[in-house]
């Protein structure tokens, strides 16, 4: 089956992976990823115009990479500034965004000033997310009707509540049109199940957070859960292909 994952990093971390870009490629390559979307380490941690503008060099030269733009909330004027910048290019497709490290609740008024200009653009969002964080996320897509917002971890990115994260998350989904399920780091089978039962395959997303978690122990989460053949293909590389505009003649 062909993945998309719409959840991974190019560039390095402030500490000590040992992923750089060569290895994830290779790695990529030999899992099986046919097509990544993928932000900036530098972009999230420290200067997002800097790790922008690494990911544009990356993307451009790697046909099978995609970028986010990362966006700011502690700098909302300069982020719509890299919004604009950044949307006319057809290697970028989304936005990622990540409130724990940008020290900002996903609701602020400055994130909805982001929001309301990344739904004029078009372009899903991609936000890590807690599990306290479906609420907001709800009042976020009720006000914004027309942005596409995938729940990074699905809800689960914190250490507690887990559990009770990723089943708010995925009546959240089932309920609204526009709210999206990535999968990374969900450590069992049943919860992609338990996803399908409840959200439905549509609303499901491959993701893998690589190098931070690695695609190669997520895709077993999905080929190996007791779903369909047709949903594990929609929640493996059709519901990207949908949100993102994918054609698979562009990935070659």
């Amino acid at each position: 089956m062909r993945i998309i994952d719409v959840h991974q990093h190019f560039g390095l971390w402030p500490f000590s992976m040992g992923w750089n870009l060569e290895k994830v490629i290779k790695h990529l390559r030999k899992v099986g990823v046919e097509m990544a979307i993928g932000s900036s380490p530098e972009a999230l941690c420290y200067d997002f115009r800097i790790g922008n503008e690494e990911v544009r060099r990356i993307v451009e030269r790697h046909e099978e990479l995609l970028g986010y733009v990362v966006l700011n909330p502690n700098y909302p004027e300069l982020s719509l500034k890299e919004l604009e910048k950044y949307r006319k290019n057809p290697r970028f497709i989304g936005v990622k965004i990540h409130p724990d490290y940008h020290r900002q609740p996903l609701d602020s008024e400055n994130y909805i000033m982001i929001y309301e200009q990344i739904e004029r653009v078009g372009w899903p969002v991609l936000s890590h997310t807690n599990p306290g964080d479906p609420p907001r996320v709800r009042n976020i897509v009720e006000r914004f009707k027309n942005l596409i917002f995938i729940m990074g971890h699905a809800g689960t990115g914190g250490l507690s509540g887990y559990y009770k994260g990723f089943r708010e998350a995925a009546k959240l989904a089932g309920e609204k049109t526009n709210i999206y399920l990535e999968i990374s780091t969900m450590p069992q089978t049943r919860i992609i199940e338990n996803f399908v039962a409840v959200a439905g395959s549509e609303k499901v997303i491959f993701g893998s957070d690589f190098p931070l978690d690695c695609p190669s122990f997520m895709y077993p989460m999905v080929t190996e859960a007791n779903i369909t053949n047709e949903d594990k293909e929609k929640i493996l590389h059709l519901n990207a292909e949908r949100l993102f505009k994918l054609l698979w003649s562009r990935m070659r």
